[in-house]
C-alpha cells in the first residue's frame, strides 16, 4: 500500500509539473491588442460591427439609468443607440438594446431638447382662418412628435407596475434591518415602522425617492444627536432625538413639500394648526393662520396622510 501511494504522489507531481509547464507555455504566446478608445459617432459603429461580426450569438446590451442623465445626454443616447441598431442590422444576428427607463423623462427630455421635432400645429386652423397655431398647440405637436419618435426607437414595451406604499416600506425596512442599522437600536423596530410610515408617503413611487427620503432623515437624526451630546449642548437631550416622527414629517416637507415647508418655518404653530384643521376642529378652520396661509385651498383629501392623521399630516 505504501508502495502504491507513493506511485501515486509521483504520478500527481508529474502531472501537476506538466500542466504548469503547459500554461507556461501558452503564456508565452499570449496577444495584446490595443486600439484608441472609439470617439466619434463612426469608430463606436465600426467596434459594434466587429464585435458583433465574431460572436455566434446574439449580443443583448443592456443600457440602465439613462433618465438619470441630462437633457441634452438622453437625446445623444438615444442617437448613438438608434445608429448602433442600424449598424447590427446587417449582420445575421442583430443586436438586441435593453433599456430600463422612465419614458416619460426620456420625452420630457427629447421636447426640451428638441422643440422643433414638430413640424406643424397639433390642430389645423379653419379654412380661411389666418391665425397663428397656439403656444399650447405648438407644445401639444412636439410633444406627439417625441412620442412618434420613440415608438419608432422602441420595437417592444414592457410597463412595469407602480410600487405599492407597503412594499415601498418593506424595502427600505429591509435596507434598515440587513445589517441592522443603529437607528434600529435607538428606536426600537415599531418606532423604525412608525418613522418609514410618515417617510414613505403616497406619492413616494420608486425606490431612488425612498432612498433620497431615508438618508435625509437619517442625515438631521444624526447631526440632533450630535448636537444634543455636545458639551455644552447646542439643544436639550432628546429635544429633538425624543419626537422622531416629527423629524420625519419636517423631512418629507422640506424635499418633496417645499412651500408649504417654508411657511411652517416661519411660523411654527402652523403645522400643528394644519393638523387640526384636517381633522375638522372647527376653531382650526378660522384661525388665522390657516386664513392667511397659500395652502388653506388645498382640500383634506388631496393631502397625503396615513391611517393617523394626526400623526402623519404633512
Amino acid at each position: 500500500m505504501t508502495t502504491a501511494l507513493s506511485g501515486a504522489a509521483v504520478v500527481a507531481c508529474v502531472l501537476g509539473t506538466a500542466k504548469d509547464g503547459a500554461l507556461a507555455a501558452l503564456k508565452k504566446r499570449e496577444i495584446t491588442i490595443t486600439a484608441p478608445r472609439p470617439e466619434s459617432t463612426g469608430d463606436l459603429e465600426r467596434v459594434c460591427s466587429n464585435l458583433i461580426a465574431i460572436i455566434d450569438r446574439r449580443l443583448v446590451i443592456a443600457i440602465d439609468d439613462i433618465d438619470r442623465l441630462t437633457a441634452s445626454e438622453v437625446l445623444d443616447a438615444l442617437t448613438t443607440v438608434r445608429s448602433l441598431l442600424l449598424t447590427g442590422t446587417q449582420h445575421k444576428n442583430p443586436p438586441v438594446f435593453l433599456l430600463s427607463c422612465d419614458e416619460d423623462i426620456v420625452r420630457e427630455a427629447i421636447v426640451g431638447v428638441r422643440p422643433g421635432l414638430a413640424h406643424r400645429p397639433a390642430s389645423q386652423p379653419h379654412i380661411g382662418s389666418i391665425s397663428r397655431p397656439s403656444e399650447a398647440d405648438k407644445r401639444k405637436a412636439t410633444e406627439e412628435a417625441a412620442q412618434e419618435y420613440l415608438n419608432k426607437l422602441f420595437t417592444v414595451r414592457l410597463v412595469l407596475p407602480a410600487h405599492q406604499d407597503a412594499d415601498m416600506r418593506q424595502y427600505v425596512e429591509h435596507l434598515l434591518t440587513q445589517p441592522e442599522h443603529p437607528l434600529v437600536d435607538r428606536l426600537g423596530i415599531s418606532g423604525v415602522r412608525d418613522v418609514l410610515e410618515t417617510l414613505i408617503h403616497p406619492e413616494v413611487r420608486d425606490p431612488r425617492h425612498a432612498i433620497r427620503l431615508l438618508n435625509a432623515f437619517l442625515a438631521d437624526y444624526g447631526l440632533a444627536i450630535r448636537r444634543e451630546q455636545n458639551t455644552p449642548a447646542w439643544i436639550a437631550p432628546g429635544e429633538v432625538t425624543g419626537h422622531p416622527i416629527t423629524l420625519a414629517r419636517l423631512t418629507v416637507l422640506r424635499h418633496d413639500y417645499r412651500a408649504l415647508y417654508d411657511s411652517i418655518r416661519a411660523e411654527h404653530a402652523l403645522l400643528a394648526v394644519l393638523d387640526d384643521a384636517l381633522l375638522g376642529v372647527a376653531s382650526a378652520l378660522r384661525d388665522s393662520l390657516t386664513v392667511r396661509s397659500p395652502h388653506r385651498a388645498i382640500p383634506a383629501q388631496q393631502l397625503p396622510t396615513c391611517k393617523d392623521r394626526r400623526t402623519h399630516l404633512l
